[in-house]
C-alpha cells in the first residue's frame, strides 16, 4: 500500500462491503492475505443468466506461497457460499504468467471455460 491512509481506506471498503476475508497465520496471528468474492465476468453471458455467479480472487504474502494455504482457504470459502445457497457457480481468472494462481485453480477443481 502507498500509505497508512490508503490501507485504512481499503480496509474500510472491505469491512463495509463484507466481500473480503482476511487470511490470518495461526502461528503469528498476522494477516497474510485475503480472499474476495465479487461480481463475475460471466454475469453478462446469456447462457449463464439463470445462475447466481460470483468470482473469487485473492492475494497472499509471497513468503506464504507454495504451502497449500490459498487452495485450502479458497475451498472453504467456496464451500460456505455454496452451502449457504448464496451462489450457484464461481468463476476465476488469472494472468497467464501466474503459475501459482493456476495451481490454486487446479487444486480447487475449477474447469477452464474461456
Amino acid at each position: 500500500m502507498e500509505s497508512i491512509e490508503t490501507s485504512r481506506e481499503v480496509l474500510g471498503i472491505f469491512i463495509e462491503n463484507r466481500t473480503e476475508y482476511a487470511l490470518v497465520c495461526k502461528e503469528s496471528g498476522k494477516v497474510i492475505g485475503s480472499i474476495g468474492i465479487h461480481g463475475s465476468w460471466a454475469n453478462d453471458l446469456p447462457e449463464l443468466s439463470h445462475l447466481k455467479l460470483a468470482q473469487v480472487g485473492y492475494v497472499l504474502a509471497k513468503d506464504s506461497w507454495g504451502k497449500g494455504l490459498m487452495a485450502e482457504a479458497v475451498t472453504e470459502v467456496i464451500r460456505h457460499f455454496f452451502d449457504a445457497g448464496i451462489v450457484d457457480a464461481f468463476t476465476y481468472n488469472h494472468f497467464t504468467h501466474n503459475e501459482q494462481s493456476r495451481r490454486v485453480i487446479e487444486k480447487c477443481s475449477f474447469t477452464f471455460v474461456r
